[in-house]
């Protein structure tokens, strides 16, 4: 009895241990989900992944010719049609989502979830193609929804997985590589408090100016044809909306020789004193400010360089 009793009881243990494996392992999937998915926003960079995906699904097709190819009379030309067909719609997919549904896919709002799903409604429309494709050349019925659902499970299983597994080592990457530049990069060590502190005055429509130390301003947003100021004082954070454009703001702390305030993205403005942390994740560098909880602002692959060099070479208060 004392011998089952043990037995059963090492049984559950072994049990709960494995559970708990499992249920870490199912929170750490679910918390990548969430993370930001590194993704390039211009069209040149999407042209350039569709035609290597298309040359990809080509190639396959010719050299393993799955799915019954090895029995058509000219392999060659239907693995080209059929990548033809990829990236004429994998393109026409892109187009829409960028210019019609206005999808931005170089926030942090773009997460891996995101992506997984955008990718798998990408590689349906491509399979519908493939579908068509089929039932031209085929004589297929174009009503013919076991065809359809037979097109879509081999598009799937052609295109879904390679581009899942080559997303999350991409993530994974770019997540190694954005940490390891953000620990190379120290803040500068606090000196004595600038003697000289400069006031900036910012027109805001006829009659109205915004006056502010440099030294309170945290950051500078671009929002269209406005600008959002985020200064400090006395320990509050204050914003402040103004009716100019982000380049006209950069040109005003030039001319007042605010050096410490740097443009690191096209839609930011920083003052490097402010800065607490630099830190990193899949789309790259990220700034926090001190009194500035729960935003992190990002730094451009453009920028990278020149942050790099202002950081080096400033001394903060």
């Amino acid at each position: 009895m004392l011998s089952a009793a043990l037995n059963q009881l090492g049984l559950a243990l072994a049990f709960s241990d494995q559970y708990g494996t499992i249920r870490s392992m199912v929170s750490t999937f679910f918390k990548r989900l969430n993370e930001p998915f590194p993704s390039k926003q211009s069209l040149g960079d999407s042209l350039k992944r569709q035609i290597y995906i298309s040359l990809f699904i080509a190639a396959f097709l010719f050299f393993f010719k799955p799915f019954g190819m090895r029995h058509a009379e000219n392999p060659l030309y239907l693995s080209l049609a059929f990548g033809l067909v990829s990236f004429l719609f994998s393109l026409s997919f892109d187009l829409f989502c960028r210019y019609v549904l206005k999808i931005r896919t170089d926030l942090p709002s773009w997460t891996l979830f995101k992506w997984l799903l955008y990718v798998f409604l990408l590689v349906s429309w491509i399979a519908f193609g493939n579908y068509v494709l089929q039932a031209v050349l085929f004589w297929g019925d174009l009503g013919s929804f076991a065809l359809w659902l037979q097109v879509w499970k081999a598009t799937l299983l052609l295109g879904c997985f390679p581009i899942v597994f080559s997303g999350l080592v991409i993530q994974m990457r770019a997540v190694q590589s954005n940490l390891r530049q953000a620990q190379s990069i120290e803040l500068p060590q606090h000196v004595e408090a600038r003697e000289f502190k400069p006031k900036i005055c910012f027109e805001n429509g006829v009659n109205d100016v915004y006056e502010c130390f440099i030294d309170e301003i945290l950051l500078v947003e671009a929002m269209q044809n406005y600008v959002q100021l985020t200064v400090i004082r006395n320990g509050k954070v204050e914003r402040m909306t103004l009716r100019q454009t982000i380049s006209s703001i950069y040109e005003q702390f030039q001319s007042s020789g605010a050096e410490h305030v740097l443009r690191c993205h096209r839609s930011y403005l920083v003052n490097l004193d402010k800065i607490s942390q630099v830190s990193g994740n899949a789309q790259g560098l990220k700034l926090s400010f001190d009194g500035l909880e729960g935003v992190l602002v990002p730094v451009s692959r453009s920028y990278i360089a020149e942050f790099k060099h202002a950081i080096a070479n400033a001394t903060r208060p």
